[in-house]
């Protein structure tokens, strides 16, 4: 009674305290650690009497997954018999007795199938023909092991190990232990067996450091280092089984490939040749006479050294560079070195020598012309100048040509390429399109002396004086021209003639030809009846100092005026149209020419001619050069007389002014006329008089007052 009441009091402590109930029981390991449903197992721990003393209940799990109580029982303190239930998974062991804490196992128990189950290897890597023992589980129903997929040799299979040999043709990879239950029961290792790696060959046999080269071979799985004649690549890729991807390192030299696997090294029987490679030369510029380092990778054995095509001296062969000196020559080029490992060129990488220019053409243009430069070195030019102003563009056809567009505001001058090794210049000019700014004096005589300014004036061959030609003609310099005015020059502007075209100045140049030419124009009568002729008197005088030529007068006449007749005193008249023109030809310095135009106005009213004379010489006075005269045409003097209720209505045009009207009673002499006082009433235009009549004869009439 005293010890069931010490068990129920322990009882109570455990489940106050779990780490107490833990510590009375637990798990260490399961022998074996793997197994499938049906398999015995023990596991191992302590505590595990407790059970007995007094008997209770025992529960052992796979994982989730619980034991067959009838198949499991505690056969010592530290061992519990069992076997693997249907169903279990892969996960810990777990022991709870007599409802206590339950125990889990450190260790997952593995869960296998029936099939076999490898959980070792030995030799873990050889060649072919070497024996590996596999250990493991379920290995009597094994029927073989493949070798990444190649069936071993001499197959040897016991319960628990296999032995076998690796066969021919076996590569690098995981094995695989087939079952006899079929493809589903087969075990393949999750670690590789390394057969001994072989190099069958190369991408490639030769390249340059840098270079990206496959090696091909066998087993090249889980490779840790590729030498090339010793020297380790920096980067390789193992792309499958039977290829890797590698980059050649600097400082690699000809000789044989090394690849390093868990299998162990293999080296190549062909040799890999490392060409040379030029990454550089300093400088990349210069004359003949020039010495330059030509920098790169595997240089050693340089047979020859190129320069531009030009053959050229070397020294100091090193692994990494070579000396040389700039043959004469040389041209823009590459740079190419031969060795005993081959060739290798500097490509699109140039060594440059100064350009020259030879020629161009057209040799002169306009902005945004194009233009072909011919000379030699001209790959790499950097810019093309038109004395000194920047092309527009330009592109470089090769190294003897290349094309230009004339920039804005060119200035005639020589023409530039600059390239990296300094610039070239032509010895003959490219001319720009002239331009004038400026002339001094403004104006003069025939001959005088005349300096044009402007900008391009280089080559001008020609001046002209509003068309006229002068001569000679002095290129002073780019901006400057003199020459003298050419007889029977005229007023007008400058233009100078060039290789790329000729301008004309914005201002004028005037002639000093003086002829002071006058006009007046005279009207008679004033005012002119309706139907009556107007004489038009045009009088041209020339006050000189000098003789007027090609004087020209010009007539406009009043529209509602038919022209009668017209004459000249000298010179022609042309009246076949409206104004009338006269050319009075040359009129001597105080003489003068008469007009004499003769009109019949149609319509009453104020009518308006005007008339302007000129000659080709500078009149000093316009003012006095043209006139308009105005004429009051009046309707004609008739008056009409209606008889109505006995009153005599007179009405004459409003127009007459200055007419009065008069009556008499007789037109018989000596006839008394006398003026009607009653003041006109304004109708329609008309005067109209209302008189009586009083049945007695009278006449009237309209006198025009003084």
């Amino acid at each position: 009674m005293k010890f069931r009441i010490l068990s129920a009091l322990g009882a109570l402590l455990c489940l106050a305290h779990p780490a107490d109930l833990t510590a009375q029981y637990s798990i260490s390991a399961n022998t074996p650690s793997v197994g499938a449903p049906g398999d015995a197992v023990v596991i191992r721990g302590s505590g595990f009497s407790a059970i007995l003393n007094p008997p209770g209940t025992l529960v052992v799990k796979f994982n989730n997954t619980q034991a067959d109580p009838s198949q499991t029982g505690v056969t010592a303190d530290n061992q519990i018999q069992t076997v693997v239930p249907a169903g279990a998974t892969t996960g810990p062991t777990r022991v709870q007795i007599n409802g206590g804490p339950i125990a889990v196992s450190p260790q997952s128990f593995t869960v296998i199938g029936d099939g076999p189950y490898v959980t070792d290897f030995s030799p873990e890597d050889g060649p072919p023909g070497t024996t590996v023992t596999l250990d493991g589980y379920h290995f009597s129903n094994a029927t073989g092991v493949l070798f990444n997929g190649v069936p071993g040799n001499n197959f040897n299979p016991a319960q628990n190990s296999i032995s076998v040999q690796v066969p021919g043709g076996a590569m690098s990879g995981p094995l695989t232990v087939q079952s006899s239950f079929g493809t589903n029961f087969n075990f393949t290792t999750s670690s590789n067996f390394y057969v001994t790696a072989t190099i069958t060959g190369f991408s490639t046999n030769a390249a340059p450091v840098g270079s990206n080269i496959v090696i091909v071979g066998t087993s090249f799985l889980s490779a840790s280092q590729v030498l090339f004649n010793g020297t380790a690549a920096i980067s390789f890729a193992v792309t499958n089984n039977t290829n890797i991807s590698v980059t050649i390192p600097t400082n690699a030299t000809t000789g044989p490939i090394d690849v390093t696997t868990p299998a162990g090294t293999v080296e190549s029987a062909g040799i890999f040749t490392v060409r040379p490679r030029i990454t550089g030369f300093t400088p990349n510029n210069g004359r003949a006479g020039t010495n330059i380092t030509v920098t790169g990778l595997n240089l050693f054995g340089v047979t020859s050294l190129r320069i531009g095509g030009a053959s050229a001296t070397f020294s100091n062969v090193q692994y990494g560079s070579v000396g040389a000196v700039v043959p004469a020559g040389v041209t823009n080029g590459p740079i190419t070195i031969v060795t005993t490992n081959g060739t290798a060129t500097s490509g699109t990488n140039l060594f440059y020598v100064p350009p020259v220019v030879n020629s161009f053409t057209p040799t002169n243009g306009v902005p945004n012309a194009s233009i072909t430069i011919s000379g030699q070195d001209f790959l790499g030019a950097t810019n093309v100048y038109f004395n000194g102003t920047a092309a527009a563009g330009f592109t470089v056809i090769n190294n003897t040509s290349l094309s230009a567009t004339v920039p804005n505001g060119v200035i005639t001058g020589p023409i530039s390429v600059a390239g990296p090794a300094g610039t070239g210049t032509s010895q003959n000019i490219f001319y720009g399109p002239p331009s004038i700014t400026s002339f001094s004096p403004t104006h003069g005589l025939a001959g005088t002396n005349v300096s044009i300014f402007g900008v391009n004036l280089l080559g001008v061959s020609a001046v002209q004086f509003n068309g006229t030609t002068a001569t000679p003609v002095t290129v002073v310099n780019n901006g400057q021209v003199n020459t003298a005015v050419p007889a029977l020059a005229t007023t007008g502007p400058i233009t100078v003639i060039g290789p790329a075209g000729q301008t004309n100045s914005s201002s004028v140049f005037t002639i000093d030809n003086f002829a002071d030419v006058s006009l007046s124009l005279g009207g008679a009568p004033n005012p002119v009846f309706v139907g009556s002729n107007l004489i038009y008197t045009i009088k041209v005088a020339n006050a000189g100092p000098l003789s007027a030529p090609d004087v020209m007068v010009t007539n406009t006449l009043p529209g509602t005026a038919l022209l009668v007749s017209a004459s000249t005193t000298q010179g022609s008249l042309n009246t076949n149209g409206t104004p009338i023109l006269a050319n009075l030809g040359t009129i001597t310095a105080g003489g003068s020419a008469t007009l004499t135009v003769t009109v019949r106005p149609v319509l009453s009213g104020t009518i308006t001619a005007t008339a302007s004379a000129g000659s080709t010489f500078t009149d000093d006075n316009y003012a006095n050069n043209a006139q308009s005269i105005d004429t009051t045409v009046l309707p004609l003097p008739v008056i009409s007389i209606v008889l109505s209720n006995n009153i005599a209505i007179i009405a004459w045009p409003q127009a007459l002014t200055n007419f009065g009207l008069q009556a008499a009673s007789t037109l018989t002499p000596p006839s008394s006329w006398s003026n009607v006082v009653t003041i006109p009433q304004q109708v329609n235009g008309q005067n109209v008089v209302l008189d009586p009549n009083l049945r007695a004869m009278k006449f009237y009439r309209l006198i025009q007052s003084p």
